[in-house]
């Protein structure tokens, strides 16, 4: 098992188009103000913030959100059969980009990147959607928070009827 969720890390990393060659941010100008603060409210999204100490570089700060991602939803694939959660293409995303907060200084810096994606934990065998929710929130590392859709947009998404019309 092991072997093969090194195996997809590495295949993962080869195609996030970060690793792939997108130059990074440029370090001359490690404070960049920009921060995506309306994520769609009928999509789910996975947060990162990661300290600019700790990752140097956009493409970096890229490739280990995915690679953090993916590890709490293998660990949880036996719960569903097998089935890995939260499966299924990235509706949006916006980042990685530099942020700092007034009054901060360049050394705490983070990475703001957000991955959203449609709602889909249904629950399965006897755990509901909250638990699997919670249990995903629980396997991510402190930098990546899960914020999940709220019912009522999600149920409103007119995306989906546009879809589903084609």
């Amino acid at each position: 098992m092991a072997v093969w969720i090194n195996m997809g890390i590495i295949i993962a990393c080869a195609l996030i188009t970060g690793c792939a060659g997108n130059p990074p941010v440029a370090e001359s100008q490690p404070l960049d103000t920009r921060v995506d603060t309306a994520g769609n409210p009928a999509l789910d999204h996975f947060i990162a913030r990661i300290p600019y100490q700790q990752t140097t570089t956009a493409t970096v700060a890229r490739a280990r959100t995915h690679v953090a991602i993916g590890k709490a939803r293998s660990q949880l694939a036996d719960i569903c059969g097998g089935t890995w959660l939260v499966s299924g293409p990235i509706a949006a995303s916006s980042g990685p980009h530099l942020t700092t907060a007034a009054g901060m200084s360049e050394s705490e810096s983070v990475w703001y990147y957000r991955i959203s994606r449609r709602p889909g934990l249904k629950g399965c065998n006897t755990i509901t959607a909250d638990e699997l929710y919670t249990r995903l929130g629980d396997k991510l590392p402190a930098w990546i928070t899960l914020q999940r859709a709220d019912p009522v947009a999600a149920g409103n998404d007119n995306s989906r009827l546009l879809e589903a019309a084609r």
